[in-house]
């Protein structure tokens, strides 16, 4: 049999290393239904076009009304543009509507694909891996990562197309009224985008650092809760002593918490706050070329609308962008969980009949993956066929290792067999 090698992650990951998982990411998801992911990425590109269409339906329904006013245009025409605004709001919502149903069917199928991957591979991997507690943690991680961040990731994924073909179209629209608009609406916003990275980023580092912990608390509750353990908790008087330890493990990890909650407040009021600053003076200028008699009515209405679009889309985007990144750690996990070393069971050789030599140990070693003591050291032993040995040690001696070992479940670390 032989094994694939593991990828070489860390805990923290260099800056952006996730990032080379997003195009298997996407990967999974054409091959789940090509057709349907082409039709969702044209729905998405069409709500962004509707954007600037709304804006600029908007100004002309303000310069038409002001004709109307004056008697310089019938008052259909005014009307019609209403209308216009209208159809493309209630398009808006059925585009927004045809989204959601479409992403909740991707949902579903590449949720079922996704536990597959998890299921196939737990099936495939070494055995001695599952004696290795940091294994159920990464398991534990990729599927609660994949089932939690996986839909997520998906949704602002399509989102992000809508955001920058919605910014695309209002960049060109705002152009019209000074080149640096756009670039001051995006200096105030991105102060706010790096800080929600860093506060991504720390929320993810906590939650795997707490992983071990919530485990043994989920552990813990099972005991506690479950019909297994009732009676033997209710005869021994262990009760207390494990609702002791539980309350520990659950206020430890709640601290820990509530620390990186009252960080995150003091980093987002103050992006908040710039955010604030640049918006008014952005609206300012655009009070300057109304009174300044540069621009209509109408113009500055859709200038306006055009700003608060703008920062709106920027806003998702950025956010999107800093969700999906963020996701990507844990969908991280997922893809290196996958991609661990795993048995080739179509590989090997099928012995053509019964064992008429025997089994022959040649000095082998076995050490558990992430442990530093070899379980078994330089053993030499040769079975006879019909023979019977007994193995006598004490606990943790090796016994039941060289057991597996000689069923093949186990394959040694070093020598032969």
């Amino acid at each position: 049999m032989t094994t694939n090698t593991p990828p070489n992650g860390d805990i923290r990951g260099s800056p952006g290393s996730q990032l080379r998982y997003l195009p298997r990411l996407l990967g999974f998801i054409w091959r789940a239904e090509p057709g349907k992911f082409l039709l969702l990425v044209l729905v998405s590109t069409v709500a962004g076009l509707l954007v600037v269409a709304q804006v600029h339906a908007l100004r002309r329904l303000v310069e038409t009304a002001q004709e109307v006013i004056q008697g310089g245009a019938p008052l259909i025409d005014a009307v019609v543009w209403a209308g216009l605004i209208a159809g493309i709001g209630v398009v808006q919502g059925v585009t927004s509507q045809g989204k959601n149903l479409v992403g909740a069917h991707f949902q579903e199928v590449l949720r079922g694909v996704i536990e597959e991957h998890c299921y196939r591979q737990a099936q495939s991997m070494p055995l001695s891996g599952f004696e290795q507690a940091e294994h159920h943690d990464r398991l534990d991680r990729a599927l609660r990562g994949m089932d939690q961040r996986f839909s997520s990731t998906f949704s602002f994924t399509h989102s992000m197309i809508t955001d920058v073909v919605a910014l695309l179209s209002l960049l060109v629209y705002l152009a019209q009224f000074h080149w640096a608009i756009p670039f001051l609406l995006i200096a105030g916003t991105t102060p706010g985008v790096l800080i929600r990275e860093r506060q991504h980023r720390a929320s993810y580092l906590v939650e795997r650092k707490q992983t071990p912990r919530q485990r043994r608390l989920e552990v813990l509750t099972d005991i506690l809760t479950g019909r297994a353990a009732a009676a033997e908790l209710r005869l021994f008087g262990f009760g207390p002593w494990l609702i002791d330890r539980a309350e520990k493990l659950w206020l430890g990890m709640r601290d820990e918490r509530m620390q990186l909650e009252r960080r995150e407040l003091k980093l987002t009021l103050v992006s908040d706050g710039i955010n604030a600053l640049v918006t008014l003076a952005t609206i300012g200028f655009g009070v300057v070329l109304l009174v300044a008699g540069r621009v209509s009515l109408g113009a500055t209405a859709a200038f306006f609308a055009a700003i608060d679009g703008f920062q709106q889309h920027y806003w998702g985007l950025v956010w999107d962008a800093s969700r999906v990144y963020n996701d990507l750690r844990y969908i991280r996990d997922f893809f290196e969980f996958i991609d661990s070393p795993r048995l080739d069971f179509d590989k090997g050789t099928r012995l053509p009949g019964p064992i008429s030599r025997g089994i022959e140990l040649d000095n082998v070693s076995f050490t558990y993956p992430g442990s530093d003591r070899p379980a078994l050291a330089d053993v030499s032993i040769a079975l006879r066929p019909g023979e019977r040995i007994a193995l006598v040690g004490e606990n943790g001696a090796g016994k039941t290792t060289l057991a597996k070992i000689l069923m093949g479940l186990y394959q040694p670390t070093s020598g032969r067999i």
